[in-house]
């Protein structure tokens, strides 16, 4: 927070307007401004002060200029399962099945509870209760990674993983293409970039990232996004863009039909801490979206009511390019074009640095 006011507003007849004028000081960064309308008086339902709404407007646009740069001299090797890059402090290693880390060292201590992988499906929601049957259809459910090629090298001080997957299910046609590179240098930051080429014959994807299980104690949240509150691409008016702090167990949302649940949108910084150690996540090109739990989507799609949920002790981190929008079809339209993750090609990337807080 830069700054802050208050503005007494006039009583005003209808159809009339009033000019106000307010000092804005230089902003650096992603600059936005917020009025929060309150009550003056008391009335029935709510007392004076109680806020009736707030609008927010963009001052600056957001430019990302996050890259990796060459530090230090990472070491790589590989064998035939795996790709493993060092440094001082970490030891990163990739699966050559599927393009994701399976192991996350940091001073010699293991931080995955168990390998990453790349995600498409989301618990539906009470909304997808039909595009679900077309989701499930096309497996989005039970995907797997079929590697095409995969290549690893060091240049310049830079270790670079780069490949292709397709990901499909038993007895359907492909999903999704992948080309994948990870950016590593001698510090340990991460450049992972991602270009997905989606066969048009499929229906919107519920989502597109990569899925991380990290060890039990994550639990400390910090982040520049919307919120505080979840927020979707179509559904995000009782959030607004800000820094908030929070705990992986408070940001779940518990729905009474267990759902998709706790996302936010538009994320440009995201700390996620235990007691020892800090992961940054930060957007390389555009925001991003990102969801924490100590729930797997499949738990939230199996489980039936919100009382039978049994609570992992690791913290399960979404990266998302974005996820559709949740909609109203449950008793409404079909959810609206702009909303749905179904463009023939999507880009995204995002930067990773580690005991770094970044906001």
């Amino acid at each position: 927070k830069v700054n802050e006011g208050k503005l007494e507003l006039i009583g005003l007849e209808p159809h009339k307007k009033v000019s106000y004028s307010i000092d804005i000081p230089q902003i650096k960064g992603h600059g936005h401004i917020r009025f929060i309308v309150k009550s003056k008086v008391a009335a029935e339902f709510y007392d004076a002060g109680y806020e009736l709404g707030f609008q927010q407007f963009e001052l600056n646009e957001y430019k990302a200029a996050n890259t990796v740069e060459a530090i230090g001299n990472p070491i790589l090797k590989e064998d035939s399962k795996t790709v493993s890059v060092t440094g001082e402090d970490f030891e990163y290693v990739f699966s050559k099945a599927t393009g994701m880390p399976i192991s996350i060292k940091l001073a010699g201590e293991e931080q995955l509870n168990r390998q990453s992988d790349f995600a498409i499906w989301r618990a539906p929601t009470d909304n997808d209760m039909n595009i679900r049957r077309e989701w499930e259809n096309c497996g989005y459910n039970r995907t797997k990674v079929h590697m095409r090629i995969i290549q690893a090298f060091s240049e310049n001080g830079i270790a670079k993983l780069a490949g292709t997957f397709v990901i499909n299910a038993d007895v359907v046609q492909n999903i999704l293409s992948v080309d994948f590179t990870y950016l590593i240098n001698g510090s340990g930051e991460i450049k992972c970039e991602i270009t997905a080429t989606k066969d048009e014959a499929v229906p919107c994807l519920p989502r597109l990232g990569i899925r991380f299980f990290l060890k039990e104690g994550y639990e400390n949240v910090i982040y520049r996004a919307y919120g505080p509150n979840e927020s979707y691409q179509d559904k995000n008016k009782s959030s607004y863009y800000s820094r908030f702090e929070n705990t992986v167990t408070e940001m779940f949302e518990n729905y009474i039909f267990p759902q998709e649940n706790g996302s936010h949108m538009g994320c440009e910084e995201l700390d996620l801490s235990n007691d020892k150690h800090t992961f940054a996540f930060l957007s390389s090109d555009k925001p991003f979206s990102f969801n924490v739990s100590h729930y797997t989507a499949e738990q939230l799609d199996e489980t039936k009511h919100y009382n039978e949920l049994a609570a992992r002790k690791d913290t399960v981190l979404c990266i998302d390019m974005a996820q559709s929008g949740i909609g109203s079809n449950s008793c409404g339209p079909d959810l609206q074009e702009r909303y749905r993750l179904n463009d023939s090609k999507m880009n995204f990337g995002f930067l990773v640095k580690h005991n770094e807080c970044c906001i």
